[in-house]
């Protein structure tokens, strides 16, 4: 019986709610908030940071990746869930100051899109990442490099510096070659790292995510 807990149910009184078309983020809410373990030892803060993400957070976060990363039983793979989300805006700031130049009636991600197939051009992975951190709060930026860098001497937390240590992070758990050997970090040092990248996802779709992704009116 431990094994098959009670099942709960909701009703939903408005239709035209969020929720009712984004079950990811309807899901992410209620397993943030409301779930009785974790397969990670996520710390309170950790767990609110998450609730706030999928229920006020920016509508274009892709929830199913933070959703991925909040069910899974690795950390390095919620950093890449997070990561993932950050990297699909890479285009994102050099797009804005080329639309300002050219006419183009969909999203920005669809000439995103039509550009890596015409013209092969895709962003600098590193260099876009730091793009888009100049945008976040310092207070945001000094969570990342104080979280990344833990015992180590804390580099300024300017958007370049913030950028090199997340990518170095995420080639560390991608790339398998011995100069990227990816080092131990525990559970708690994962756990502030995850709550600094939920910061920087927030903040970077607030700032990018509905005139990347929404087409604009007519």
């Amino acid at each position: 019986m431990p094994l098959f807990p009670k099942l709960s149910f909701f009703r939903l009184d408005d239709p035209s709610q969020i929720y009712a078309t984004k079950v990811e983020r309807v899901a992410g809410a209620y397993i943030a908030k409301g779930y009785p373990g974790y397969p990670l030892p996520l710390s309170s803060e950790t767990i609110a940071a998450l609730g706030s993400l999928f229920d006020s957070g920016p509508d274009t976060i892709p929830h199913h990746l933070p959703l991925q990363g909040l069910l899974s039983y690795n950390w390095p793979a919620f950093f890449l869930d997070l990561y993932r989300c950050l990297e699909q805006l890479y285009s994102a700031p050099k797009l804005a100051v080329l639309k300002n130049q050219v006419t183009h009636a969909g999203s920005l991600s669809d000439l995103a899109l039509l550009l890596e197939n015409i013209l092969a051009w895709r962003p600098r992975e590193e260099d876009s990442l730091a793009l888009l951190l100049e945008k976040i709060p310092m207070e945001a930026r000094e969570g990342l490099i104080s979280a990344i860098c833990e015992g180590e001497q804390t580099p300024e937390a300017t958007a370049a510096k913030c950028a090199t240590h997340i990518y170095r992070l995420r080639n560390s758990h991608v790339h398998f070659r011995p100069a990227m050997k990816a080092s131990a970090i525990a559970p708690a040092q994962w756990d502030r790292i995850v709550r600094a990248m939920v910061r920087a996802v927030s903040e970077v779709y607030t700032e990018y995510g509905e005139a990347f992704l929404e087409v604009p009116a007519k």
